[in-house]
């Protein structure tokens, strides 16, 4: 709808110049097509400038985008949540970025300007805060440093049916927060003309 405005606009902009052209040449010079073709251009001026405006991507939600995938980068962390096996030991940056990301961003100063960035936010976040809980409900640490959801008192021994159990459970929250923070990453790009690196 917004182009056919600019078009008409155009069109009338053209006419009207066309007006106070004749004009000018028939009987001289009339304030009536001048005047007209004035505001026309203003019009069409004022339309270019708002869509140029609307299309440069609100400058909080490009920092707040920024600061998300500085704390979750896409090629890293959020690779690993994407095909890690949770039934193995993983390093623990992976949870720590988790954790920070499901403990400060569901706060004001974390909300995008965008409705629609907001609303995907708002589900990366619950996908998010659901994979931290399951983490820390789940996984213990182990003597090398890493985190896993086999206890070391039984490492080595045949894992029983809860760790295969707590294991999917992590997998397939995994799942929905890879899915949903993948989501996020392909509608928040365009909309805010990041350009991929």
């Amino acid at each position: 709808m917004r182009h056919v405005v600019k078009w008409i606009t155009f069109v009338l902009t053209l006419a009207a110049a066309g007006w106070a052209f004749c004009d000018i040449k028939q009987s001289g010079f009339e304030w009536d097509s001048l005047t007209a073709f004035l505001a026309a251009l203003a019009t069409f001026l004022g339309l270019e400038v708002t869509e140029v405006r609307s299309t440069a991507g609100n400058p909080n939600d490009i920092a707040l985008y920024k600061k998300l995938v500085v704390l979750i980068p896409p090629p890293t962390i959020g690779a690993f949540y994407r095909t890690h096996d949770f039934g193995a030991d993983f390093q623990p940056e992976y949870a720590d970025a988790l954790h920070r990301f499901a403990q400060d961003w569901n706060s004001p100063d974390h909300e995008f300007v965008d409705k629609k960035l907001e609303k995907e936010r708002k589900l990366l976040y619950e996908k998010g805060f659901a994979m931290a809980s399951a983490i820390a409900k789940y996984t213990v640490p182990n003597q090398n440093g890493w985190i896993s959801v086999v206890p070391d008192r039984i490492r080595g021994e045949p894992r029983p049916e809860w760790i295969r159990e707590e294991a999917k459970l992590l997998n397939e929250a995994a799942r929905q927060f890879s899915a949903s923070y993948d989501r996020f990453i392909r509608i928040a790009r365009p909309r805010l003309h990041i350009e991929e690196a």
